[in-house]
């Protein structure tokens, strides 16, 4: 029910940051290293380069960025222990990603580049530049907080997920992937008033959250608060029309009496009153298959391989005695 974000999404590419370092040029170990480590994700060897990156750190411990770029490896490898490890160790180091840019503008085409200090200031001094600025690059904190608690949902750990998003929360209380995420640990652990409560407080600051919408509805139809469901259901629909599960659910609400009537009908006698009872429940029953027969023909125009539909609106199709339709679905 809950559509967690793929740990996988997490991965920034590494390419990105390993080109943007800068390494002297009299340390040839570690820019063999730093070149092997590269050359090694490259060629998809995530767990060897996470290795290489991890003994760069070790190396160079000021250089805390390795222990990074071998945590986005260990995730690229699927080996989500060792990048919770890594992301705990930089954690510990309280490691911020933060670091100064240095731009300046080039004077013929009127762009602005990035440069070290020194070459940016050398420029600058000789008049080829011009505006010169600097800049601080975005915090990872918040990266690797939401990491660590995916990776402990990812491993089941659930209850140390639950204090990993509460401490994260605390220090930034509106990111709505923390919120979701705890909501996810919630569910996991049937603390469903919790759960319900996470999901609220995506919607007060995302109204149009899709997936928290229709998770309430959920909820709401599993404690029998159908009214509410459909509610929630048609909240979606209106902010995504093309969300197949809440047509569904919205359908199986409209249709959830259709066992009740055929027990009552099947129950009937042959008595003249029995009759007039079973010619209602028909006409009842009627009523609710129209009700529900253009929300199941909607499911289907998004989604025509649904087996499930096809055969719930082929046999409406036939009760209701539109034969030709009922032909032209195609099983």
């Amino acid at each position: 029910m809950i559509r967690l974000h793929n740990l996988t999404r997490i991965i920034s590419l590494l390419v990105c940051f390993v080109c943007g370092l800068s390494f002297s040029q009299n340390n040839t170990e570690e820019a063999h290293l730093r070149q092997k480590a590269n050359d090694l994700y490259i060629s998809n060897s995530f767990s060897e380069a996470a290795k290489v990156y991890v003994t760069l750190f070790e190396l160079n411990p000021k250089k805390e960025f390795y222990l990074y770029n071998a945590s986005a490896c260990a995730i690229a490898a699927k080996d989500y222990q060792h990048a919770l490890d890594l992301y705990l160790k930089l954690k510990a180091l309280g490691y911020t990603g933060v670091k100064t840019q240095y731009f300046a503008i080039n004077k013929k085409t009127k762009k602005e580049e990035l440069f070290t200090l020194k070459e940016r200031d050398s420029l600058v001094s000789l008049r080829l530049y011009k505006k010169p600025s600097d800049r601080k690059t975005e915090s990872k904190v918040d990266e690797i907080n939401k990491n660590i608690v995916l990776i402990y949902i990812n491993l089941n750990l659930l209850e140390k997920a639950l204090e990993a998003v509460k401490e994260a929360r605390q220090a930034n209380s509106k990111d709505l992937d923390l919120i979701i995420s705890e909501a996810s640990v919630h569910y996991k652990l049937n603390n469903i008033e919790k759960f319900k409560e996470c999901l609220e407080d995506v919607i007060k600051k995302a109204p149009k959250n899709t997936d928290a919408l229709y998770n309430l509805g959920v909820i709401a139809a599993e404690e029998k608060l159908f009214k509410v469901a459909k509610k929630y259901y048609k909240k979606v629909i209106k902010f995504d029309p093309n969300y197949t599960n809440a047509y569904i659910n919205l359908a199986t609400i409209i249709l959830k009496d259709d066992i009740s009537f055929v027990d009552e009908m099947n129950a009937l006698g042959l008595t003249k009153a029995d009759d007039r009872r079973y010619d209602i429940l028909v006409k009842k029953r009627n009523k609710m298959y129209r009700k529900a027969m253009p929300i199941l023909e909607t499911i289907l125009a998004i989604d025509s391989d649904n087996t499930e539909v096809k055969t719930t609106l082929k046999n409406i199709y036939s009760k209701l005695d539109y034969h030709a339709k009922a032909r032209a679905i195609k099983m």
